[in-house]
C-alpha cells in the first residue's frame, strides 16, 4: 500500500536530525500537506530554512504553520510566497512572530493578507527582536480587480506598520511593493523613517503614490541612512562623486575552474567559482556564511538550473566545500 508523500515526509522529519534545508516548490501540498508538515516542524529542531513556494497553501494551512512557528526553535528562513494565504492566515502568521525568537527572513510575497494581516505583523514587529527581513509584496501592480484590492495592504495596514517602525530596532529590509498604501500611508511611513535608525531598504514601488508622496519619502531618505525603492527607481544613499572624481572600475572576476578533460575522465571541481554562482540563484542556497553558523553543510538545490544537464551527482558533502563531478559532453572542449 502506498503511503501519501506528506504524512510519510512529515513522520520522517519529526525524527530526522541532519536535514538543514527543506525545499518543496510547486508540489501541490495544499491544506492537508501544509498541516502535516506543520506538525513535523513543531517537533523538528534542526531545519534552518523552509521554502514552501507555490503550493496552494490556504488560510487553514497557514494557521497550522503559524502554530509550528510559535514553538519552533531552529528555523531561520521561512518562504511562503505565491500561495493562497489570505487575511486570516496572515493574522495567524503575524501573531506567531510575537513568540518566535529565531526567524530572520520571512517572505509572504504574492499572497493576499490585506490590512488585518499587515496589522498583525506590525504588532509583532513591536516586540520581535530577531526578524531582519520581511516581504509583504502583493501580487501585481497591473490589472487589479476590486477583490484583489481588498486583499492588498492599504492605508490602514501601512499606518500600522509605520507605528511599528518607530519602535522596532532590528528590521533591515521591508518590501511593501505592489500594494495600495496611499498618500496617508506613505506620509506615515515617511514620519516613522525619520525616527527609525536601523532600516536599510524600503520598497514601495507600484503603490500608486502621488508625486507629493514620492517627494516626501525622498526627503526623509536624504536625511536618513536607508535605500528607497520607489516608482521603479532605486535611490541609493551613497553620495555622488565630485565632478573631477572618477569611479574606479570593479575588479575582474577570478578565472573559472578548469573543466576540460583530455582523457575523457570526470574532472573534479572543488571550487564552484563566481561563474557558477552567477547562475539563477533561486535554487542555489548557501546559508552557513549568511547565518554565521559553524559546522553546517552547504546545501545546494539545483532544480531548474541550466547547469543540471552537465553536472554529475554530488559525491561528497562536508564543510567547508561541496564537491561535484563534471563529465564533458561529446565534442566539448
Amino acid at each position: 500500500m502506498l503511503v501519501p508523500l506528506e504524512p510519510a515526509l512529515a513522520d520522517a522529519l519529526k525524527k530526522n536530525k541532519s536535514v538543514k534545508e527543506l525545499v518543496l516548490r510547486q508540489d501541490e501540498l495544499g491544506t492537508e500537506g501544509a498541516v502535516h508538515l506543520a506538525g513535523a516542524l513543531e517537533k523538528n529542531s534542526t531545519i534552518l530554512d523552509v521554502h514552501l513556494l507555490e503550493n496552494d497553501i490556504d488560510d487553514k494551512g497557514a494557521v497550522a504553520i503559524a502554530k509550528a512557528v510559535e514553538c519552533n526553535t531552529s528555523i531561520r528562513t521561512l518562504e511562503l510566497q505565491h500561495n493562497l494565504i489570505g487575511p486570516k492566515g496572515g493574522e495567524a502568521l503575524g501573531n506567531a512572530l510575537k513568540k518566535n525568537k529565531t526567524i530572520l527572513t520571512f517572505n509572504l510575497e504574492n499572497n493576499g493578507i490585506g490590512d488585518s494581516g499587515a496589522a498583525a505583523f506590525a504588532e509583532a514587529l513591536k516586540v520581535n527582536s530577531t526578524l531582519t527581513s520581511l516581504s509583504l509584496r502583493s501580487s501585481s501592480h497591473a490589472g487589479i480587480s476590486t477583490k484583489d484590492v481588498q486583499k492588498k495592504i492599504g492605508e490602514a495596514g501601512a499606518l500600522a506598520l509605520a507605528d511599528a517602525l518607530k519602535v522596532n530596532k532590528t528590521l533591515r529590509v521591508l518590501h511593501l511593493d505592489c500594494n495600495q498604501i496611499g498618500a496617508k500611508g506613505a506620509a506615515a511611513l515617511a514620519a516613522a523613517l525619520a525616527e527609525n535608525k536601523t532600516l536599510e531598504l524600503l520598497n514601495v514601488e507600484h503603490n500608486g503614490l502621488s508625486k507629493e508622496s514620492v517627494e516626501e519619502l525622498k526627503k526623509v531618505k536624504e536625511a536618513a541612512s536607508f535605500r528607497l525603492l520607489i516608482n521603479d527607481q532605486s535611490v541609493v544613499t551613497a553620495p555622488l562623486p565630485e565632478e573631477d572624481e572618477t569611479i574606479p572600475p570593479p575588479p575582474p572576476p577570478p578565472p573559472a575552474p578548469e573543466k576540460t578533460s583530455t582523457s575523457g575522465e570526470p574532472v573534479v571541481v572543488d571550487d564552484w567559482g563566481d561563474d557558477f554562482l552567477a547562475l539563477p540563484q533561486q535554487n542555489i542556497r548557501t546559508r552557513r556564511e549568511s547565518l554565521n553558523i559553524e559546522g553546517v553543510e552547504e546545501d545546494f538545490n539545483l532544480r531548474d538550473n541550466p547547469l543540471l544537464g552537465k553536472a554529475g551527482k554530488t559525491e561528497e558533502k562536508g564543510t567547508p566545500k561541496t564537491y561535484r563531478t563534471y563529465k564533458p559532453e561529446e565534442g566539448e572542449k
